[in-house]
């Protein structure tokens, strides 16, 4: 027997109907402006449960492989971050490729992720890249499509060292140099030291165009929510002289600052002069993205406040900055609240 919800959008204020009905063990739902509409899908469905198959959303009947690859140019469009997902994905559905989506159950998805012979870590990431193709499944449906809910993920060892020390980073820069020299693309240092000194994330850092660079206020706007490369959207960040210096050795006047040689519109993927270089550095375990890490350790260790740490980052809540609330010195605590008290005697 159907059953018919009443939906208010929190937005807008407009009211919906959704009617959800279970045939052959399956949840069949679909949603209208009008009730008499829903209703009249919902007698049609149980008066003949072979509809099932056709009224279902055409996406959910679509073969996992064929859905990935329509995912695909659409993740594209949002970052170039996400090349390797398509392979990690077809990797995980590799026994299931041929099953209808809404065929899919969590037991599937969890044979799966535990027959690949990968670290716990990286079975992790692949179901991380599996729950991103199903919000672009659901976008595309009138339901939810989350057969992966409940699934636990796997416990992960403590793995890499987050924070470089001052040596390192010098080393790391140094290491970064010596790539640009015998390189074509000669960015590395520019990228790693704005990394190390802004705490921008990679995605954030390839999506800067020249235009995004305030030179009079030493200020580089980051704005790249727009092409999925952003979790926070709009925000400025502080570049130091060591930055712009460097910067104004590539000055140009359009188009990204880490493009590739040939296109200004397209970014440089410098994972092999990257490898290079952490190797060089004697970092082997280290990625890029530890860099935002070391950006923040270092504000933390200069006495800067995890507020102020949390604005220059972009983090969203005061719970993300707590991360590095160990780093700063007992000193400073010390110092905070007796600047803070000095008035009083």
């Amino acid at each position: 027997m159907a059953h018919i919800k009443r939906l208010v959008s929190k937005s807008t204020g407009k009211i919906s109907f959704r009617a959800v009905i279970r045939v052959d063990g399956k949840q069949l739902t679909k949603t209208r402006k009008r009730k008499s509409e829903v209703v009249e899908w919902a007698r049609k469905l149980e008066g003949n449960p072979a509809l099932a198959s056709t009224l279902i959303d055409p996406v959910l009947n679509l073969a996992v492989e064929t859905a990935i690859n329509q995912f695909m140019p659409w993740l594209d469009k949002m970052s170039n971050k996400y090349r390797d997902t398509r392979t990690r994905l077809l990797n995980l559905t590799n026994s299931i490729s041929h099953l209808k989506l809404n065929q899919i159950k969590k037991s599937h998805l969890i044979d799966c992720r535990d027959a690949l012979t990968i670290t716990d870590s990286t079975k992790n990431r692949h179901m991380n890249d599996w729950g991103t193709f199903c919000k672009w499944v659901t976008s595309r449906i009138d339901g939810v499509y989350q057969p992966q809910k409940g699934i636990v993920k796997l416990t992960e060892p403590d793995g890499r060292r987050d924070y470089l020390s001052n040596e390192q980073q010098l080393n790391l820069l140094e290491q970064a140099k010596i790539v640009d020299y015998h390189t074509s693309w000669k960015k590395l240092y520019l990228i790693t030291l704005m990394a190390l000194t802004t705490g921008a994330r990679k995605g954030e850092l390839m999506a800067l165009q020249w235009r995004d660079i305030q030179w009079r206020e030493s200020i580089a706007i980051i704005r790249a929510e727009a092409t999925g490369a952003s979790k926070t959207g709009y925000r400025e960040v502080p570049l130091p002289p060591l930055v712009i210096k460097e910067l104004l050795q590539h000055r140009k006047f359009q188009g990204l600052i880490f493009c590739s040689n040939l296109d200004d519109t397209t970014p440089f993927r410098f994972k092999k002069q990257w490898n290079l270089c952490r190797i060089n550095a004697d970092l082997p375990d280290f990625v890029f993205h530890s860099l935002r890490h070391t950006a923040a350790s270092n504000m933390a260790k200069a006495g800067k406040s995890l507020l102020q740490i949390g604005v220059i980052l972009g983090h969203r809540s005061a719970q993300t900055s707590l991360r590095y609330s160990h780093l700063v010195e007992r000193e400073q605590l010390h110092s905070i609240t007796a600047d803070a008290v000095a008035h009083l005697g």
